[in-house]
């Protein structure tokens, strides 16, 4: 992924990160909801 970035782009640079973030946060938010329902 650090490849792309590196493209010289700036919407390159910013997106990558934020693409990181959407990611960690999915996996919280599917993790929470499965294991909540679990427990349930």
């Amino acid at each position: 992924m650090g490849v792309r970035a590196c493209g010289g782009s700036s919407v390159g640079v910013v997106l990558w990160p934020l693409e990181l973030w959407m990611q960690a946060g999915g996996l919280l938010i599917v993790g929470g909801v499965s294991s909540g329902r679990l427990r349930v």
